[in-house]
C-alpha cells in the first residue's frame, strides 16, 4: 500500500463502519426494501469498478431474451451529464444520447434494442417504469450489490479473480466497497478473469472458496468462473466488423478510459497484436477535442495500421462532433463477450429458478 493509502486507512475504517451500519439496518428492517411482482436479479461488486460487470450484464439479457423473456436494465447511469430518469431505450428505440444515458447504459441499449434501458440514481423509480409502462418481465440491477432498496430474487457478486481482495483496504485507502462479511448475502459469487484459461485465477467462487479467506460465514456453496473474451473488432466510425483474428501481427496503437487498463492492455496482448504505444484516461473519461489530437498524432507518428478501443470508449466517442479527417483513421473497438468457463449449468439453473418462477408483488 502507498503512503496514501497509509494516510487515508483511518478514513477507510470509518467508511466500513458506516458501511456495515448501513447494510445491518437493512438486516433488521430499519430501512425499507420494496418487492416488484416480476423476477429481479442484481449484479454487482464488492470493489470498485473492473470486475467486467457490463458484459456479464450484457450475458444476463442475451440469456432471458432466449427464454422469450421482455428484460428491462436498470442503471444508475455513472458519470453522465444528468439527474433523474432517463430511458435510454424503450425495447423498440433508442431515446437518449451517451452523455445522457451514461456509457454504459448506452452500450447495452445498442447492442441489444429489444431490451429496455432506464438510467436514474433511484432503482425503485426506474423498476416502476419499467413495469408500469413498458411491462418488463424480469429486472436486472447493473451494479446493483448496494443498492438494496430493491428486494432481489438473484444476487450475484462478480470478484476480480487476479485481484486480492482479501488485502485490499475499503475505499478511500483502497478500491473496496464493502466488507468483506457482505458475500454472505450474494446468492452466488462469480470470479472473473481476461486470461485465457480456466485455472489462472487465484481466487475461485464462493465466498468459503479456497484462496478467498473472507470470514463472511457460510456464504453462498456454489461459484462460476467467467473469462471476458474478445468477440469482434468493430469500426468506430462506420459498420465495418472483423474477426479477432484480424488484428494478429499487427502494429497498433491503442487508447482506452476504463477502471483496469491492464486488462485491456492484455487482451490486446492475446490477440496477438504488437502494440507500439498507448494512452490511458481516466475511468468512463469524456472525451475532448484535445484527446482526439493526442490519439491522432500518436497514431501518426507510430508507424501503426490500427487503433484499438473498449466499447466503452466508443460509445464516449460517439457523443462527439468529430472531423472527418478523424473518422477516416482506421479505428476499432474490441467487442468483448463473456464465456462461462466453469459452472454454467449451475448459474443456468440458478436464472432459470428465478425467471420461470411465478410472483406475486411484495
Amino acid at each position: 500500500m502507498s503512503a496514501l493509502g497509509w494516510l487515508l486507512l483511518p478514513c477507510s475504517w470509518l467508511y466500513g463502519l458506516a458501511v456495515w451500519l448501513r447494510n445491518r439496518f437493512y438486516d433488521i428492517g430499519v430501512f425499507r426494501v420494496k418487492g416488484f411482482n416480476v423476477p429481479v436479479i442484481s449484479v454487482g461488486n464488492v470493489t470498485a469498478g473492473g470486475t467486467g460487470k457490463t458484459p456479464f450484464v450484457e450475458y444476463l439479457v442475451r440469456y432471458c431474451q432466449s427464454e422469450r423473456k421482455k428484460v428491462a436494465v436498470l442503471s444508475r447511469g455513472y458519470r453522465r451529464s444528468t439527474s433523474g430518469t432517463i430511458v435510454v431505450s424503450d425495447g423498440k428505440s433508442m431515446a437518449s444520447t451517451p452523455d445522457r444515458a451514461g456509457d454504459e447504459p448506452f452500450q447495452i441499449a445498442r447492442r441489444f434494442p429489444a431490451a429496455i434501458v432506464i438510467s436514474d440514481e433511484r432503482r425503485t423509480r426506474s423498476a416502476a417504469i419499467a413495469l408500469n409502462q413498458f411491462h418488463a418481465d424480469v429486472l436486472v440491477l447493473d451494479d446493483g450489490f448496494q443498492h438494496r432498496s430493491i428486494k432481489r430474487d438473484l444476487d450475484i457478486v462478480l470478484i476480480n479473480g487476479e485481484q486480492p481482495i482479501a488485502r485490499t483496504p475499503m475505499l478511500p485507502a483502497g478500491n473496496r466497497r464493502e466488507p468483506l462479511s457482505s458475500l454472505g448475502r450474494a446468492d452466488l459469487v462469480a470470479t472473473t478473469s481476461d486470461s485465457a484459461g480456466p485455472g489462472d485465477t487465484q481466487v475461485h467462487g464462493g465466498a468459503n472458496s479456497r484462496g478467498l479467506n473472507t470470514g463472511a460465514g457460510p456464504g453462498p456453496s456454489k461459484g462460476v468462473k467467467l473469462r471476458f473474451r474478445p468477440a469482434s473488432l468493430c469500426r468506430v466510425f462506420g459498420e465495418e466488423v472483423l474477426d479477432p483474428g484480424a488484428a494478429r501481427g499487427r502494429r497498433v496503437v491503442a487508447f482506452c478510459g476504463i477502471a483496469n487498463p491492464h486488462s485491456f492492455r492484455r487482451t490486446l496482448g492475446e490477440m496477438g497484436t504488437d502494440l507500439s504505444a498507448e494512452l490511458s484516461f481516466p475511468d468512463h473519461h469524456w472525451f475532448a477535442p484535445r484527446d482526439l489530437v493526442r490519439i491522432r498524432k500518436l497514431f501518426e507518428g507510430s508507424g501503426a495500421s490500427m487503433i484499438l478501443t473498449t466499447e466503452k470508449d466508443a460509445v464516449r466517442l460517439s457523443a462527439l462532433s468529430v472531423e472527418q479527417s478523424f473518422r477516416s483513421l482506421p479505428i476499432y473497438f474490441v467487442r468483448i463477450e463473456t464465456e462461462v468457463v466453469e459452472g454454467e449449468p449451475e448459474l443456468h439453473r440458478l436464472i432459470n429458478s428465478v425467471i420461470r418462477r411465478d410472483y406475486e408483488a411484495g
